[in-house]
């Protein structure tokens, strides 16, 4: 069976930037964040986004096992994302400009 590299890495490339971008979306909606309590998980959606997009098949498993207890923490300290929707245009911009070009 042949399969063209080329074009399975340019699918594995779709959903990376897909999930970069569903990470990002998702940690800011409910407001996840730096908390007090610190640890090595302790980031900001925008940082969860930039890390999924540069290493996906790490952070993207990770992020999702995490998921609820980020959720949990972020209703005791929630943290108010500033210019969520121009992030977002920026990693649509980036995503299509990789994917594309």
């Amino acid at each position: 069976m042949n399969i063209n590299l080329t074009i399975l890495g340019q699918i594995l490339q779709i959903i990376g930037c897909l999930c970069s971008l569903w990470i990002y979306i998702d940690a800011s909606r409910h407001k996840i964040g730096r908390t007090p309590q610190g640890g090595f998980l302790n980031m900001s959606a925008g940082w969860w986004g930039v890390l999924s997009f540069l290493i996906w098949i790490i952070i993207f498993p990770l992020y999702l096992i995490k998921r609820e207890k980020l959720i949990a923490l972020s209703q005791k300290y929630p943290v108010e994302p500033k210019a969520r929707k121009i992030k977002i245009s920026i990693f649509v911009l980036i995503s299509g400009f990789l994917i594309f070009f």
